[in-house]
């Protein structure tokens, strides 16, 4: 293994510095998903997060916004870490997670693929995993909703407008809890294959009446 890594480490740096973004993507990538609690780690991950921005290699952004949180959860817990050190990467890995995982719904909302906008929600999901705490994470709560909206997954949307709602105020706020109660509203509508269970049918509908009364009560 160490081998290993040693060969995929100077492949890796060989197409770094060549610019060849998707080659040095995919060792990046590699690497990380065999690499433990390492300082060089952080180093490999931000050159992941380079070669994908580079190169906009954003179609699988769920699996490296997952990869990058793992790489994160390991350093940041380390008890050598400084604070100091502890909050830039808390800072650093924010950003990029974010950004790939909005880049990643920017392409589902261009080609209108339901698969796409299940992988851009699955990058949300990962992301709020770590920074569910986060300054932006009412944001990316709306984002995620957003996008289970577009896959039709009324139901996880709706209950994901209502937690963005929570950490929203004014238009921001009004438009999201408008939108779990239309998003409640769709659930019950679901017809074939998508049809609602009777339990979920039971909470759309409570989630219904919930979200009215909360729309009600902030903007009468």
């Amino acid at each position: 293994k160490t081998t290993y890594l040693a060969a995929l480490d100077k492949l890796g740096n060989r197409y770094y510095i060549k610019q060849k973004w998707k080659a040095s993507a995919m060792v990046y990538r590699e690497i990380l998903s065999l690499t433990g609690d390492v300082e060089d780690a952080v180093e490999y991950a931000h050159r992941l997060f380079e070669s994908i921005t580079q190169g906009k290699l954003y179609k699988r952004g769920e699996r490296d916004v997952a990869a990058l949180i793992r790489v994160l959860r390991r350093r940041y817990y380390n008890a050598a870490l400084s604070a100091k050190k502890r909050r830039k990467l808390f800072k650093q890995f924010e950003k990029y997670t974010r950004f790939i995982a909005t880049k990643l719904q920017d392409v589902a909302n261009e080609r209108k693929d339901e698969d796409i906008y299940l992988r851009a929600a699955a990058a949300y999901k990962s992301y709020l995993t770590f920074f569910g705490k986060a300054a932006k994470a009412s944001d990316v709560r709306a984002n995620l909703a957003e996008v289970l909206y577009s896959a039709k997954r009324y139901m996880e949307a709706a209950r994901y407008y209502e937690l963005a709602a929570k950490g929203q105020s004014g238009k921001t706020q009004k438009e999201s809890v408008y939108t779990a109660v239309v998003a409640y509203f769709e659930a019950l509508k679901l017809k074939g294959k998508r049809r609602l269970s009777h339990l979920d049918v039971v909470q759309a509908r409570a989630g219904l009446r919930r979200a009215g009364k909360v729309y009600i009560r902030l903007f009468p």
